[in-house]
């Protein structure tokens, strides 16, 4: 048997032919496989993105119970006017309308399934639940403490106000005074703890792609906050 030394074009063509498939092949692949890794972040963001909306509209039905009760001051201190002998009545009416308004609100956090925003990043973060959970809780309180202080503050108004040379108007302010300063104690009260959410949820949407898709296999890589991992974009920008 003779080895010839010789290469035919034909040969090497083939050869290059091979070599430009692989390599096209691996770069189709790599950009499909940077494709997924983006559209999981991607669906990951949003779903942190919404826990954060969520909660800012939670808080913000509430606070729109505020505006609600602006008529019922006024029926309030004209029923005052036409009874004056009878303030409990005046101040029963009122803490009706304050219960209704609140179970108003509280209907409408059920309806937008506020309670459950967390689900769609429950499989990438477990731990999302607890922290959300947590947070709600938390606000709820303050909610709770929120609408004792405004039942106890209007009672206070309305049981406690002049009569002599009585007009409307009087109690009407002093009504809304009262609301004003409960409603600005629950913005306070809350917008701290808000806050504190806001930054760990949004560690996760400021991550790069390929760091949000690896940690959502280590969900316990931070252990002993329970929360999302910490971000290192300032190091990696890779998105």
């Amino acid at each position: 048997m003779t080895f010839d030394p010789t290469v035919k074009l034909s040969d090497l063509l083939t050869s290059a032919t091979i070599l430009i498939s692989a390599i096209a092949l691996l770069i189709s692949w790599s950009k499909d496989r940077d494709l997924q890794t983006r559209k999981d972040a991607d669906q990951i963001r949003g779903a942190a993105a919404k826990c954060i909306s969520k909660l800012d509209r939670w808080r913000n039905l509430q606070l729109s119970m505020y505006d609600e009760l602006q008529s019922a001051y006024v029926v309030t201190s004209e029923l005052v006017a036409e009874h004056p002998e009878n303030l409990g009545a005046a101040r029963d009416y009122l803490w009706k309308a304050i219960t209704t308004a609140q179970a108003k609100s509280s209907s409408r956090v059920s309806e937008e399934q506020i309670e459950t925003a967390y689900a769609d990043l429950l499989a990438a973060y477990p731990q999302s639940r607890r922290d959300f959970l947590s947070i709600l809780n938390e606000l709820q309180a303050f909610e709770e403490k929120a609408l004792d202080g405004l039942l106890a503050s209007t009672q206070n108004a309305v049981l406690n106000v002049s009569l002599r040379d009585y007009s409307p108007p009087v109690l009407g302010n002093a009504l809304r005074n009262a609301a004003t300063k409960t409603r600005e104690r629950f913005m306070a009260d809350t917008a701290a703890a808000l806050e504190g959410f806001r930054e760990r949820f949004y560690g996760i949407v400021v991550l790069s792609d390929r760091e949000i898709v690896a940690a959502r296999w280590r969900p316990e890589t931070d252990s002993k906050t329970g929360s999302a991992p910490a971000s290192s974009h300032d190091t990696d920008t890779e998105r």
